[in-house]
Formats: structure tokens, sequence, C-alpha cells
């Protein structure tokens, strides 16, 4: 069990996968404070509940996760772990969620996880929220993000503006007390 418990807020279309996120940050030792369906109402539940960080899916109806990105980090910087079939190590998903200001970004779990691969799941998505909640995003991180995201993810502006995945000066990692 993690010493700080973040608070999470749950932001994903589908009610089985907001459940299988509860139970496997809940059991990981984290707080989810809340949930919301899709990105149009994830602004103001971030100002009502105050999440520590928020998990975010990619593909929703009303407004996607990519967009509800770019309004959070502009409207209530908060700390993103992007949540989606679409996140996988460098997809372009995941480079244009990272440019926006995203902390991090983790391949959605499958629905059926054995009970080995729902701890792993588990561990993973547990030990990226943490990390995640230790990040200070703010208006550094909007202005490398609107820089970065002006140039082609592949692009060497992209890359050279990029550091372990990274934006570079969008976010740091507060050093545990």
């Amino acid at each position: 069990m993690p010493l700080h418990r973040p608070k999470v807020l749950i932001c994903d279309d589908s009610p089985l996968l907001r459940t299988v996120l509860r139970d496997l940050m809940t059991e990981g030792g984290l707080e989810v404070v809340g949930e919301t369906t899709d990105g149009a109402d994830l602004l103001d539940a971030v100002r009502r509940l105050r999440p520590d960080v928020v998990t975010l899916d990619v593909e929703m109806a009303r407004m996607d996760g990519l967009s509800a990105l770019r309004v959070l980090m502009h409207e209530q910087p908060t700390p993103v772990v992007m949540v989606s079939t679409l996140t996988g190590t460098g997809t372009r998903e995941t480079v244009t969620a990272l440019a926006i200001g995203a902390v991090d970004a983790v391949q959605k779990p499958a629905l059926r996880l054995t009970p080995q691969a729902w701890g792993a799941t588990r561990d993973e998505l547990v030990a990226k929220v943490i990390n995640a909640s230790r990040a200070r995003v703010g208006s550094r991180a909007r202005t490398a993000a609107s820089v970065v995201s002006r140039a082609h993810p592949g692009s060497p502006a992209a890359r050279a503006r990029m550091c372990g995945g990274m934006p570079m000066s969008a976010v740091w990692i507060q050093p545990a007390a």
C-alpha cells in the first residue's frame, strides 16, 4: 500500500472498464474519488472532486480524450495517465497525449485477465498513477505542450522536445520526501 494514497478520477465511457479500473486501483491501495463517462463532463468533475490524478480514455462519445486533455491542461492542469486501447508504447495517440501534457500512458487492460496478468496489470497501473500523482503540471506544461503539439509527432522538432517519452519542461517529478 502506498504511503500517499492518490485520489483518482476515472474517465471512460465503458461501465465495465470503469469497474475493472476501479477494482485494479483500489486493490492497489489507491482511492478512486469518482468516475465520468466522457470528456465533456471531465472538467466539472475535476473541479468538484479535485483528484490527484485522472485516468483518461481516448475514444469516447461527446468529447474524445485528447480533446478533453487539451481543455483540462488549459483550464485545470491535473496529472493524467491515458488508459486506452490506443495508448500503447509509441503510438500516435500516446505521443500526442504526452505532448499535450499527459504524464504517462498505459494500454487498457484486457477484460479476461488471468490471476497472474491481473497482478501485473494492477501493479503497472498503480505505479504509473502514483508517479503521476507526484508530477506538477501547470503553465510550464501548457507552454511546452502547445509548442510540441504544433510539431508532427515524428518530426525532429518533436523528438528534440521529448525526453524519455515526456515533453521536456512540461512535467517534473517531485522528489520523494
